[in-house]
């Protein structure tokens, strides 16, 4: 692998569009998945997969977005609003009311 300009790591090597890669540090012979990779289909501590996104498939063309002034972006990790497993210590479990714009609860 190289540094590109940008600071990435890359390399090009042959492979198939949906190939499985992993990446093998120093003496280690552990395959680590690539931490930047958009597609982990077996999860996070599996292989990647290459990844290609179809523009034929996007059919919402005209569909601009929605104006970020005023919106509130909520990121939610799944695991925190899953109940505990016997095997959780308590301190990482979390609980949780919704609050929508008018202020009830749900």
């Amino acid at each position: 692998m190289s540094r590109d300009e940008d600071g990435w790591w890359r390399a090009a090597v042959p492979a198939n569009r949906d190939s499985r890669y992993g990446f093998v540090l120093d003496d280690d012979p552990t395959v680590l998945p690539d931490p930047r990779s958009p597609r982990q289909p077996d999860g996070v501590h599996a292989p990647s997969q290459l990844h290609e996104v179809d523009p034929d498939a996007w059919t919402d063309r005209d569909w601009t977005g929605r104006r970020l002034a005023g919106s509130v972006a909520y990121e939610l990790h799944v695991g925190t609003f899953t109940p505990r497993a016997p095997s959780t210590p308590p301190s990482t479990t979390s609980t949780t009311s919704w609050t929508s714009a008018s202020g009830s609860s749900n």
